[in-house]
Parts: C-alpha cells; structure tokens; sequence
C-alpha cells in the first residue's frame, strides 16, 4: 500500500453504432455521450459496495475537473459522496475527470485542497 493518488480519465463515447445500426450493418451512430463526475462516483460506491474491499468510500476526498484549459474550467475538492448523485456538486457539461486523494496528503496539497474545496451550502 503505497498510499499514492489515482486519476480517473472518464469515459467518453462517440461513433458508437445503434442497435438498429449494428443489426441492419447501416452506419448510425448514437449521440455521444460523456461520463460525468456523478456517474463515476456513483458507480464507484457501488462497485465498493458490491465488493467490500474498503478501498474508497463516502468520505474519501476527491478533486473534481471540468473543462480543463477553457474559459469555463471548474475545479472542485470534496467527498465523493458529494460528487454522487446524492451529493450537491455539480460540475457542469463535459469534459470531466477525477482524481481520488490517497488517505495521505502532503501538507502543500492539503492547502491545494482547501482552496478548492467545496463548501456546504
């Protein structure tokens, strides 16, 4: 356990066939679609949940990015059971990733993390 951080690239799907289209061998494609910050903590609290392996849970710290290098970039430190969707963050439209904080944190990140840090409202 070397209590490192882990970056979660989120999913992103474009050019996926229909049903329609896979079984007629026609080229339409659904919409794309863009994994979000709610998805992903939801499906990872339900992945711990289902396993039981108490590597994350509702407490663990996160940092939530959106649109990074735009005007609209949002950037945004909390529990993931705020990201989820019982939570009250909302990162707006895509592009999203994450990254989950070791149980560790040096001291400059936990400066970083409070300055980004979601406040309860």
């Amino acid at each position: 356990d070397i209590k490192l951080h882990t970056l979660l690239l989120l999913d992103i799907k474009v050019k996926e066939p229909t049903e329609k289209a896979l079984l007629s061998g026609k080229m339409e494609y659904e919409p794309p679609r863009f994994m979000s910050c709610r998805e992903a903590a939801d499906q990872i609290l339900e992945a711990e949940e289902n396993k039981k392996e108490k590597s994350f849970d509702e407490n663990t710290m996160c940092i939530g990015l959106a649109r990074i290098g735009t005007d609209s970039q949002k950037i945004v430190a909390g529990k993931l059971g705020d990201f989820s969707s019982k939570g009250t963050i909302d990162m707006g439209g895509p592009l999203h990733s994450m990254v989950m904080c070791s149980e560790e944190c040096h001291p400059m990140e936990l400066e970083m993390l409070e300055l980004y840090m979601h406040k309860q409202v």
